[in-house]
């Protein structure tokens, strides 16, 4: 199989905040390059998200790199 030309980074923000592992798991199996999560703090966007601790945990979850989108 060919190289994509492009790489697929996967937000796990729709994911289901109480399994996020899952999320993870999904985007895996669909064939993502990375995995994005977006911080949100409530300021610059009216949603808040992750913390530092989801995105450490991403990080020992997956093989796959972890960016952190800092909507701060």
């Amino acid at each position: 199989m060919a190289a994509r030309p492009f790489q697929l980074m996967v937000s796990i923000l729709a994911g289901d905040a109480l399994n996020l592992l899952d999320a993870i798991r999904t985007a895996e199996k669909a064939g993502a390059d990375w995995i994005s999560i977006d911080m949100c703090d409530g300021n610059f966007v009216p949603t808040i998200s992750f913390g530092e601790e989801v995105v450490r945990r991403t990080c020992q979850e997956t093989t796959l790199p972890v960016e952190a989108h800092l909507m701060v």
